[in-house]
C-alpha cells in the first residue's frame, strides 16, 4: 500500500494522510479513551483529565468542551445531536442536553470507576465498571439503579440491541447477557484469564468481543455460543465495531488496526501510518468509508472517502443561462479543491471548459465564454489534499441564452426634422439586454461621433444638439457576456436656429409703481459685450428680439432727477441692523440695493451716516452709488421668451417716497 506524506492547511487544521488514514488535530496530548459518532459529521471523543472534544464537520475541526471534571473519562454515548453521557473514574457520570456545551453531574450511586455506557433512547441506558458494577436508568439518568451482575470482576464494555437484550464484557474473559433489560444477568465465560475490553452487536444474533493477547470472539446465536477467531496478532485489542455481519474493525496496542470483510473469518492488518506507534482504544464506523479511531497522545485517525459534490446551480434543464455562467455546488468537508467540466456532449468526450476551483463556485471567464443557444452538460469532482478524488457528481444539462439582438429604434423617426434642438431618443427593449450603448454622429460612417454613451434605460434625452444639422444615430444591446450588432441607423435634422426675445417693464418701487420712460437699456452678453440698446416707452416697456439661448445682463441709465431721501430711510437701516422685524419688513432686493449707498456690498451704519451727512450737506461725505439702482438685471434665455419686471429706486430712497417725473 502506497504511503503518501503531505501537509495541507484546510479549514485551519493540519492533517496527514497515511494509507487512507488521516491524522486529525485533537489539540490535546491526553490519551483519548472512547469515540462516538452520530453520523458522518457529528462526533465526540473523551479521555484522560476529563478531556472532551467535539466535531461538527467529520473531524476537520475538533473543539474543546468543558466536562466539569478532571477524572479520566472512559466512555461516551449520544442518542441524538443534543443528549449524551460520559462516564469515568470514581463513578463519574455527566450528562449534556445541548450537545456538550455544558455537562451536568449525575449521581451514579457508586465510587467505582465506570468504563462503559450505552443508551437505547433518551431515557433508558446502562453503565458498567469495577467490581461487577452495573447501573441502569429509565429516566435519562436522573436516578441510577444498581443491577446484580453476580461477578466481582471489572466490566469494561456494554452494548444493548434494544431495551431488553444486552451484553457486557470484562475481566477474565467475562461475558454477561441479559434478555430482560438487566433484571437478570447470565454469566458466560470464554475461559482464560485475559480480559475482554469491547463488545459490539449488529443485531440480536451477531456480535463480537475483543480483548487481551489479540483475542477475538464471535457469536451468531445471540451470545449463547462464542467461538474464537484468528486475529494474527498478540497485541491487546481494546475496541471493536461492525457495520454489518461482514464488515468490521478492531483496534489496540501498538497502533494495531484490523479489518474484516467476511465477518471475521479473516482479519487483515492495516497500517496507521503513524511514525511512532500509540495504543488505539476505540473505533467507530458510520459507513464503509467514514470512520474514526482514538488513542494515546491525543491521537485521532479518520478514514474518509470523499463524497462527490452536490450540484446546486445551474439547475438541470435550465434555459437562458448566461454565456459567462456561474456554477455552484456543495463539498465534502474533506475536499481541498474541485474540478469542473462543461461539454456539449453528455459523455464529456470534448470539453468546452475544464478547470479547477478552490471554492464551491466557478464562473466561466470571458475568454472561455460559451456559445449562444447551445445545450451543455456539466459535472464536478472533488480532490483531497493528497490528490485523491471523489467520483464525479451527477451530470446536469442546461441551454445557454440566445444570441443578443439589437433593439428596434422607435424615435425620432428616420429622415424626420425636429421642431427643436432637444430630443428624447427611444427604442424597444431587447431580450436579455442589461444595458444599451447609443451613438450619435454627424456622418453616416460614425467617424464624427457626438455622443457615445451607455444607459440601462430604453430612452436617452439630450438638449445640446446644434441647429440646422443632420444627425445619425444607432443603438446596440449589451449584457455581461454579449454585445449585439448595431441597430439599423437612422438620421434626422434639427431646425434652423430658433430665436427668442426679452421684454420687460421698469417701474419705480413706490406706492403707485410709477412707470419710468426714457430709460436707456443696454443688453450685454455673458462676456459683457453690448448686444443691443433701446429706450423705455411711456409705460416703462422695452423689447429685445432675435436672441438665441444664453445668459444676458442689462445696463440701465436714466436722466430723471434724484430725490426722496429723508430721515425715515436712515431709520429703516437702523431697524434692519437691529433685526427689529416686528417693526418693519426686512430689507431685500431693490431696497437692499438702495440702502447700500457706499456700494461696499454691506448695509451698515456707515450707509446710514452717509445718508444723514448728505441730507444735512455735511462734508466730507462719500456717495459712490449711482442716482438710481435697478433689480434684477440678469436674464437667462433657455428655449422660451422672457418677460421681466424691473424695479427701480433712487439710491438712499429706501422707503420709495420719491415719485420720478414721467417725461
Amino acid at each position: 500500500m502506497r504511503t503518501i506524506i503531505f501537509l495541507v492547511v484546510s479549514f485551519l487544521v493540519c492533517c496527514q494522510l497515511y494509507s487512507g488514514w488521516i491524522v486529525q488535530q485533537s489539540n490535546t496530548t491526553e490519551e483519548l479513551r472512547d469515540v462516538f459518532f452520530l453520523d458522518s459529521t457529528l462526533g465526540w471523543a473523551v479521555g484522560n483529565a476529563g478531556v472532551v472534544r467535539k466535531t461538527t464537520n467529520g473531524g476537520v475541526n475538533w473543539l474543546s468542551q468543558t466536562s466539569g471534571t478532571s477524572n479520566t473519562l472512559f466512555g461516551v454515548h449520544f442518542v441524538n445531536d443534543t443528549v449524551g453521557w460520559v462516564v469515568g473514574q470514581s463513578g463519574t457520570i455527566r450528562k449534556t442536553t445541548n450537545g456538550g456545551t455544558t455537562w451536568v453531574a449525575q449521581t451514579s450511586g457508586t465510587s467505582n470507576t465506570l468504563f462503559g455506557v450505552h443508551f437505547v433512547n433518551d431515557m433508558v441506558g446502562w453503565v458498567v465498571g469495577q467490581s461487577g458494577t452495573i447501573r441502569k436508568t429509565t429516566n435519562g439518568g436522573t436516578t441510577w439503579v444498581a443491577q446484580t451482575s453476580f461477578v466481582n470482576l471489572i466490566l469494561l464494555s456494554v452494548h444493548f440491541v434494544d431495551e431488553y437484550f444486552g451484553c457486557a464484557v470484562g475481566q477474565n474473559g467475562t461475558i454477561l447477557l441479559t434478555y430482560d433489560g438487566g433484571t437478570n444477568w447470565f454469566t458466560q465465560s470464554v475461559g482464560g484469564t485475559l480480559p475482554l475490553y469491547s463488545v459490539h452487536f449488529v443485531n440480536f444474533n451477531y456480535g463480537w468481543a475483543v480483548g487481551g493477547g489479540g483475542l477475538i470472539y464471535k457469536t451468531t446465536s445471540g451470545g449463547t455460543y462464542w467461538f474464537p477467531q484468528t486475529s494474527n496478532t498478540s497485541n491487546w485489542l481494546y475496541g471493536v465495531h461492525f457495520l454489518d455481519i461482514n464488515r468490521g474493525w478492531a483496534v489496540g496496542d501498538g497502533g494495531t488496526i484490523l479489518a474484516t470483510t467476511n465477518g471475521g473469518t479473516q482479519w487483515v492488518s492495516q497500517n496507521s501510518g503513524l511514525p511512532q506507534a500509540v495504543n488505539f482504544n476505540s473505533v467507530k464506523y458510520v459507513s464503509l468509508n467514514k470512520s474514526w479511531i482514538v488513542g494515546g497522545n491525543g491521537r485521532i485517525l479518520a478514514q474518509h472517502t470523499l463524497s462527490p459534490p452536490t450540484l446546486i446551480s445551474s439547475d438541470s434543464g435550465a434555459t437562458n443561462v448566461p454565456l459567462l455562467a456561474q456554477f455552484t455546488w456543495s463539498n465534502d468537508p474533506f475536499a481541498s479543491y474541485n474540478r469542473i467540466q462543461v461539454s456539449r456532449f453528455s459523455n464529456f468526450s470534448i470539453l468546452a471548459f475544464n478547470d479547477t476551483a478552490n471554492g464551491t463556485s466557478k464562473t466561466i471567464p470571458l475568454q472561455s465564454k460559451l456559445d449562444t443557444n447551445t445545450l451543455y452538460y456539466w459535472r464536478v469532482k472533488s480532490y483531497d489534499a493528497s490528490g485523491d478524488s471523489s467520483a464525479w457528481s451527477e451530470v446536469r444539462e442546461f441551454r445557454t441564452e440566445p444570441k443578443l439582438l439589437p433593439p428596434n429604434l422607435v424615435s425620432p423617426q428616420n429622415d424626420s426634422t425636429l421642431l427643436s434642438n432637444s430630443v428624447v431618443f427611444v427604442w424597444d427593449s431587447s431580450h436579455n439586454a442589461q444595458s444599451y450603448i447609443i451613438q450619435i454622429a454627424t456622418d453616416s460612417s460614425f467617424s464624427n461621433i457626438f455622443v457615445n454613451d451607455s444607459t440601462q434605460s430604453t430612452n436617452y434625452p439630450i438638449d445640446t444638439l446644434s441647429f440646422a444639422t443632420t444627425y445619425y444615430w444607432r443603438v446596440r444591446s449589451k449584457n455581461l457576456s454579449q454585445l449585439s450588432e448595431w441597430s439599423a441607423q437612422r438620421k434626422f435634422s434639427t431646425p434652423m436656429q430658433q430665436l427668442y426675445q426679452i421684454q420687460g417693464t421698469i417701474k419705480y418701487e413706490n406706492n403707485t409703481q410709477t412707470p419710468m420712460n426714457n430709460c436707456i437699456v443696454q443688453l450685454r452678453d455673458a462676456s459683457g459685450q453690448q448686444v443691443a440698446q433701446t429706450t423705455t416707452d411711456s409705460l416703462g416697456n422695452f423689447v429685445f428680439s432675435g436672441l438665441s439661448n444664453g445668459n444676458y445682463s442689462l445696463n440701465i441709465t436714466t436722466s430723471k432727477s434724484w430725490g426722496g431721501v429723508n430721515i425715515s430711510d436712515v431709520n429703516l437701516i437702523r431697524l434692519h441692523l437691529n433685526n427689529l422685524q416686528s417693526s418693519f419688513t426686512p430689507l431685500t432686493g431693490i431696497r437692499l440695493l438702495a440702502a447700500n449707498v457706499n456700494q461696499d456690498n454691506f448695509v451698515n451704519i456707515v450707509d446710514a451716516n452717509q445718508i444723514r451727512r448728505r441730507l444735512n450737506n455735511i462734508t466730507p461725505y462719500t456717495w459712490t452709488a449711482p442716482d438710481y439702482v435697478f433689480y434684477p438685471t440678469t436674464i437667462e434665455i433657455n428655449g422660451a421668451d422672457v418677460y421681466i419686471d424691473i424695479k427701480s429706486l433712487c439710491s438712499g430712497d429706501i422707503n420709495g417716497s420719491y415719485t420720478p417725473p414721467n417725461n
